[in-house]
C-alpha cells in the first residue's frame, strides 16, 4: 500500500498499541497526523506545543502495552530538537504533559512495563551534573514517568562520546547504550526507579506492584522464610508515591484523586509484616520523601516538612480501649457509665519556631482525636509569601502532627533522613539541615558540595550517611557543634548503603557491582554484589534481587533466587580507606 501525504517528506513513525493508527511527523511544517492504519484516511493532528519558530520532531515512541500497560497512564511520546518532549494520554489528549530535557535528542523508547521513559542525547547546556566540563558537550541518559516527572538523570564519563542508539532489557533494570564504537550497559537501581519495596522483620519483602492490564496497584508481602505472600489491594484512584520499613512496621504514603471534584487527598498507612493495617493518617502535603523510625514518620513536600508521632495515636486508642472498658465494668455494677463522648474535632497549637537560619520557617502541631480521619487544611494557613504558619489555636497539646514550613524558592527539598532523636534535610544546593526530635527545635546546618541524594542515620544517632547525586559517600558526626566529615570515597558510583543493626559503627556501602563493609574509619570486607542490602545484623546481610523479584511479580509467587545471604568476615586484614582503590 502506498500512501501520499498533504503534509511533506515523513520524518518519523510511531504505531498505536493495537496497531489501528500510524503517527506520522513531516518535514513541512513539523506537524504530527495521525492515520488509520487500515485505509490511510486522515484521524486528527496532535496538538503540538506552540512556539515562535516551527519544532523539528526528532523522534516518536507509542508504548506497544505488551506488558503492564496501563489505560491511565499516556503512551505516546513526541520529541522535539530543541529537547521537549510531549507526552500524550491518546491521539486525543488536548492537555499533554510537557518535559524539558535540556538534551539534544538521540534516541528515546518506553520501558517493557511502560511506566517510564528514557531519553538520551547531547546535553545543551549546563547542568549540576557537569559544571567542571563547561563548555565540553556531555551525552546524558534521563527517566521520566508518564506524567513527565524526572527518575533518574546521568552523564556519561567520557567527554564528546555520543549515544546513537538504546534498548531496555525484558526486566526494565537495565539499559544498553551505543555510545560511538562502544556498547556501555547501564544497571538501574531502585531510587534511579522510584520501585518502592522494604525489607521487613529481617525475612518479609514488601514491595508495590501493578499486575499487567490492571489500573490497580498492590503491596506484597512476601515472607521469604515461610513463603507465605499477603497481598493488600489499593483504590483504584490510589497511587503509591513511598515505601518504607523500619523492623517490622511498614508505611505506605499514597495519593489519592477524587474523580467528581479533580481533588487530591494524601494518605500514610502503617502495616506489620503480616500485611494488617496498624494505622492511618491523611496528611496536608505531597509525600515526595518519607522516613520511618520506631516512632516518628517523617514526610517532606517541596518545602514542607510533616512529622507524625504515631505512638500518641496508638496511646489515645489503647486509653480509650481502656475508658471503655472501665466504663462497660462500671454500667455492669450499676454505677454511672462516665464514657467518653467521641469527638472529630480538630485543635492547632501554635509550636516552636526553628532558630538559626532565615532558611526555616515556623512550626505548629496538630493533636487530634484518634478517630479524625480529615485534614487540618481548614485551620492551617501556609503563607507562601511571608513564609510563616499561623494557627487558630495558641493552647498547648501532645503533640502527633507537627509541619514545618521552609523558604525555598529555587532551594526544594530533595532528601531525607530520621530517626527517633533527629531528621535531617538535604536541599537541592547542598545545604543539609539537622532538627532534634521532639519539637523540631535547635536546627542546625551543613554545606555539601553536591545535593544530597540519599540520607540514613545509624541505631544511634550518633552519625550520618550521605551519598550525594554524583554517587559519592560521606559520613558525618552528629554532635554538638556542626558536623565533621569523618572520611570521603570519591568516584565510586555508591548506589546503596545500610546501617549495621546491631553496631552503630558498622555499615555495608554498594557501589558499582561491589559491596564493601566498614567499621569506622577502616575496611572490613568485599564482596561481589549487584543486589540491594535489605538487612545488615552481625555478620549476616540479606539482599533483594529487584530485577528477579519485578520478573516475579507476574508470577503467582517469588521464588528462592529473589534473596541472598551473604556472611561477612570482620576478622580480614583492615586496610584504611585510601587504599580501598587496591580493591577489584
Amino acid at each position: 500500500r502506498l500512501w501520499a501525504t498533504d503534509s511533506g517528506c515523513p520524518t518519523s513513525f510511531a504505531w498505536s498499541p493495537d496497531s489501528a493508527l500510524l503517527a506520522v511527523a513531516s518535514s513541512n511544517d513539523n506537524t504530527v497526523h495521525i492515520y488509520d492504519a487500515s485505509d490511510g484516511s486522515f484521524d486528527c493532528q496532535l496538538p503540538v506545543v506552540a512556539r515562535e519558530e516551527p519544532l523539528e520532531v526528532v523522534g516518536m515512541e507509542w508504548y506497544s502495552g505488551g506488558d503492564g500497560w496501563c489505560l491511565e497512564n499516556p503512551t505516546l511520546a513526541v520529541c522535539f530538537a530543541t529537547g521537549l518532549v510531549q507526552i500524550f494520554m491518546s491521539q486525543h489528549d488536548e492537555v499533554p504533559a510537557l518535559v524539558e530535557t535540556s538534551l539534544k535528542i538521540s534516541a528515546v523508547q518506553w520501558s517493557p512495563r511502560g511506566d517510564m521513559l528514557v531519553v538520551a542525547g547531547v546535553e545543551m547546556f549546563g547542568d549540576v551534573f557537569v559544571n567542571e566540563y563547561s563548555g565540553h558537550a556531555r551525552s546524558a541518559v534521563a527517566l521520566y514517568t508518564p506524567t513527565g516527572k524526572l527518575l533518574f538523570s546521568t552523564t556519561l564519563p567520557t567527554v564528546g562520546a555520543e549515544i546513537r542508539s538504546l534498548a531496555w532489557d525484558g526486566s526494565g533494570l537495565q539499559l544498553a547504550l551505543a555510545v560511538d564504537n562502544m556498547i556501555s550497559v547501564q544497571l538501574l537501581r531502585a531510587d534511579d526507579l522510584h520501585v518502592h519495596w522494604c525489607f521487613l522483620a529481617k525475612q518479609v519483602v514488601v514491595y508495590a506492584h501493578r499486575a499487567p492490564l490492571s489500573s490497580t496497584q498492590r503491596l506484597v508481602f512476601w515472607n521469604s522464610e515461610n513463603k507465605d505472600k499477603h497481598t493488600v489491594f489499593l483504590d483504584e484512584h490510589q497511587r503509591v508515591i513511598a515505601l518504607r520499613g523500619f523492623d517490622s512496621l511498614c508505611a505506605v504514603a499514597t495519593e489519592c484523586r477524587a474523580v467528581t471534584t479533580d481533588s487530591i487527598e494524601y494518605r500514610v498507612a502503617l502495616y506489620n509484616s503480616d500485611g494488617a493495617s496498624v494505622a492511618a493518617k491523611t496528611i496536608e502535603i505531597a509525600p515526595n520523601f518519607m522516613g520511618l523510625t520506631g516512632k516518628y514518620v517523617c514526610t517532606a513536600s517541596r518545602d514542607v516538612l510533616c512529622i507524625w508521632d504515631y505512638t500518641v495515636a496508638a496511646a489515645v486508642a489503647a486509653a480509650a480501649a481502656t475508658s471503655a472498658h472501665t466504663a462497660s465494668a462500671a454500667t455492669s455494677s450499676g454505677g454511672s457509665s462516665g464514657a467518653p463522648s467521641s469527638t472529630t474535632s480538630t485543635t492547632i497549637a501554635g509550636g516552636g519556631g526553628a532558630s538559626g537560619d532565615t532558611d526555616v520557617g515556623h512550626a505548629v502541631s496538630a493533636k487530634r482525636s484518634a478517630t479524625t480521619t480529615s485534614g487540618i487544611g481548614g485551620n492551617l494557613l501556609l503563607d507562601s509569601v511571608s513564609g510563616t504558619i499561623s494557627s487558630a489555636d495558641d493552647n498547648p497539646f501532645q503533640t502527633e502532627i507537627q509541619y514545618l514550613l521552609l523558604h525555598s524558592g529555587h532551594n526544594a527539598i530533595v532528601s531525607i533522613g530520621a530517626s527517633d532523636k533527629c531528621i535531617i534535610v538535604g536541599r537541592k544546593s547542598g545545604i543539609i539541615h539537622i532538627f532534634h526530635l521532639p519539637g523540631l527545635r535547635k536546627e542546625t546546618k551543613h554545606k555539601l558540595d553536591l545535593p544530597a541524594r540519599h540520607i540514613s542515620l545509624n541505631a544511634n544517632s550518633t552519625k550520618a550517611a550521605i551519598v550525594d547525586v554524583r554517587g559519592n559517600l560521606k559520613i558525618l558526626t552528629l554532635g554538638k557543634k556542626l558536623m565533621q566529615t569523618e572520611f570521603l570515597i570519591d568516584s565510586k558510583h555508591v548506589w546503596d548503603l545500610k546501617w549495621s543493626e546491631s553496631e552503630p559503627g558498622r555499615f555495608a556501602v554498594s557501589e558499582n557491582t561491589r559491596t564493601h563493609t566498614f567499621h569506622n574509619n577502616t575496611h572490613e570486607d568485599c564482596i561481589t554484589n549487584t543486589a540491594h542490602i535489605g538487612s545488615f545484623f552481625r555478620e549476616k546481610i540479606i539482599a533483594v534481587q529487584l530485577d528477579e523479584l519485578l520478573a516475579a511479580a507476574h508470577r503467582n509467587q517469588p521464588d528462592e533466587n529473589v534473596i541472598i545471604t551473604f556472611r561477612t568476615d570482620s576478622q580480614l586484614q583492615v586496610v584504611s580507606v585510601d587504599a580501598l582503590d587496591d580493591y577489584g
